[in-house]
């Protein structure tokens, strides 16, 4: 919990001198105790990130220091996902495709670029955002609880990304709202993912690995051992499509956006295929 805190910190997903979630929210989201929670809070606020204000409103005191201009052609390691998504919306035309295993982060990054469009700051003509991820089918390797014959972190994991995707369509809804020619497509594959990816506008791509750890979730007054991931925590790389195609730099940025292109063209045809045929079966229904 603390790495997923420090890591929106220090990708700009809290703004300055914006309020943290209450005690209890974070402890509910993360599934940890308050007393785990106000023990992160005091430690990211004897880093200079947090400070109380009144007897229970934590607030960000200290922003990324990663600017814009260092996302430059050729640059290489940790770079702010929040410098690059902003960077994005203030082009005419944004594109972001990303595969995830929650879509939790892009989430809240795209609604720190909603409250820009409403005070107008940037004001981009429209939107199209692609985003991978499991299938609810099947249960996945990660999240899950230790015991194969209990299903329920698995559960409370599929009820988070349904609760992701409600609110990214309320997202595209409200950018609508604004004028903006917003689009928002989610396909599901049958895959545990490995990584995450975030391929802004054509141009700019970051992506990590998901740490594997375990851990005790709380559900339901239980404690359930669990084998997760470090989502938010995760090391992100960032590489750039420059000019020569032979550089490193276009070589993974060319591959990995080929695997995404596969994958989305592959699963997104499957989908439509099954619904198809789900509907025709319908049809023939007596």
């Amino acid at each position: 919990m603390e790495n997923a805190l420090r890591e929106q910190l220090e990708n700009g997903v809290f703004q300055l001198g914006q309020s943290l979630p209450t005690q209890r929210e974070l402890a509910q989201e993360y599934a940890v105790s308050r007393d785990t929670i106000r023990n992160v809070e005091r430690k990211l606020a004897a880093e200079g990130w947090l400070k109380a204000v009144g007897g229970s409103s934590v607030k960000v005191v200290k922003v990324p220091e990663v600017r814009l201009t260092e996302a430059r052609p050729g640059a290489r390691g940790r770079v702010s996902l929040a410098s690059l998504i902003g960077r994005a919306f203030e082009q005419a035309e944004v594109t972001v495709d990303s595969a995830s295993l929650t879509g939790e982060t892009l989430l809240r990054h795209l609604k720190v670029q909603k409250e820009r469009l409403d005070a107008g700051e940037i004001k981009p003509r429209s939107l199209r955002i692609r985003l991978l991820l499991p299938a609810e089918e099947e249960r996945l390797a990660y999240p899950a609880a230790e015991d194969p014959g209990d299903p329920r972190i698995w559960e409370r994991w599929r009820g988070m990304v349904r609760d992701h995707c409600a609110e990214l369509n309320e997202l595209e809804a409200g950018l609508r709202d604004l004028g903006m020619d917003a689009h928002v497509q989610v396909v599901r594959h049958p895959v545990t993912p490995q990584f995450k990816l975030y391929v802004l506008n054509g141009t700019d791509m970051l992506s990590g690995p998901y740490e594997l750890f375990r851990r005790t979730i709380t559900l339901e007054s239980r404690a359930v051992a669990s084998v997760d991931v470090l989502g938010s925590g995760s090391t992100l790389s960032y590489h750039r499509l420059e000019d020569d195609e032979e550089t490193h730099d276009s070589v993974v940025f060319t591959s990995m956006t080929d695997w995404f292109r596969s994958n989305w063209e592959y699963w997104e045809s499957r989908a439509a295929g099954l619904q198809t045929r789900s509907e025709g079966a319908s049809d023939k229904a007596p």
